[in-house]
């Protein structure tokens, strides 16, 4: 009789060790926070599973272990969606196994400022900070049917793109991108700002134009009225704007120093 619940005690021990154990990693798996900060995955087409764990760094790890053994358990090559993901701080380590495999990816910043008198350029700023690459980019900004859809033409898409920080999916092409310059574009063009345009005789795209000569003659914010004066009188005089950026333009921006050689080039 002793024998007999001795064997039902030792069974019954090991039945709450075991359990004990199995609900012990399923918790540290599931719902143990795992993460003590923050990390930035960036995942490319044909990126493996390995590569995916390498972005995330040690030193925010709780638990390697765990890590590991849930996403390679539950996650293969195939499952992983390009984008941007973001490890967030206290999440447990199956967040990253559902976080890829439902591709719920999180916006990043797409900076558009400083110079963006050049296609190249502009190319490189927008490929540097998404998955496009810049000959995408540049094939946009080219491409005389898309542009159409948007009122521009590869001459004067300039004027389409807007200075400022938009949230945007890594993935996103350069439709989307056009997309939010266009909105931003008519946000700014109200009637209102239409009517200003218009009482100086120019078109919104001609004060885009206006606008980068000056930003190209300064870089000092209260000079910028007195400059815009100087050129604007020009224009309503019908006069040449004689304007060193005009010139540099001329030359694709190739210029480090205009001499007087240069304005002999015939230009605006």
């Amino acid at each position: 009789m002793k024998t007999w619940k001795l064997i039902v005690l030792i069974t019954a021990l090991l039945v709450i060790v075991i359990l004990g154990a199995v609900g012990g990693r399923w918790y540290a798996d599931n719902r143990k926070p795992n993460f003590s900060g923050k990390a930035d995955l960036f995942i490319r087409p044909q990126m493996t599973v390995s590569e995916v764990l390498e972005q995330i760094p040690d030193s925010i790890v709780l638990n390697h272990r765990s890590l590991s053994g849930v996403v390679r358990k539950n996650l293969t090559d195939s499952d992983l969606k390009p984008g941007h993901y973001l490890v967030e701080k206290n999440k447990p380590s199956i967040y990253v196994v559902r976080m890829l495999k439902n591709g719920w990816q999180s916006p990043v910043n797409l900076v558009l400022s400083g110079t963006m008198r050049l296609k190249g350029r502009i190319a490189r700023k927008i490929s540097n900070q998404m998955m496009l690459d810049s000959a995408a980019v540049a094939d946009a900004l080219n491409d005389s049917v898309l542009l159409a859809g948007y009122g521009f033409t590869p001459s004067d898409v300039f004027s389409l793109i807007m200075p400022d920080t938009y949230q945007v999916y890594w993935t996103a092409s350069m439709k989307d991108i056009l997309d939010k310059q266009k909105a931003a574009y008519d946000a700014f063009w109200t009637a209102e700002n239409v009517a200003k345009a218009e009482a100086q005789g120019l078109t919104p795209k001609e004060v885009s134009i206006v606008a980068s000569i000056v930003k190209c003659e300064s870089n000092y914010a209260p000079e910028y009225p007195s400059i815009a004066g100087v050129y604007l009188n020009r224009l309503h005089l019908g006069m040449r704007l004689q304007a060193d950026p005009t010139v540099a333009f001329c030359y694709g921006y190739t210029l480090n120093r205009i001499l007087f050689r240069h304005l002999e080039f015939d230009s605006p």
